[in-house]
């Protein structure tokens, strides 16, 4: 692969990178908005969690592999939970 090629590929990356960070704040904003509804109650749900990871699974059209999907949003999870967790209200 000649190294102009390679060098338009990583800033297609370097855009896609930058999408994905704000879309993971546009989340993690959403999830402590939740956390703050949730008030009280319990922050940890695992079946909302197991639901999370498996709508994200279901939605996969490759060429990520489900391990991989799970993976990733298993992280997004704990940290959005963290967020939760130490919500300010």
């Amino acid at each position: 692969m000649d190294e102009a090629k390679l060098a338009k590929i990583r800033e297609q990356i370097d855009r896609v990178d930058e999408k994905l960070v704000a879309l993971l704040n546009e989340r993690a904003r959403l999830a402590l908005q939740a956390g703050i509804a949730k008030g009280d109650r319990q922050i940890e749900r695992p079946e909302r969690e197991a639901q999370v990871i498996q709508n994200a699974v279901a939605s996969n059209k490759g060429p990520l592999a489900e391990e991989g999907i799970r993976f990733i949003f298993q992280k997004i999870v704990e940290v959005c939970r963290t967020i939760q967790y130490n919500k300010t209200d």
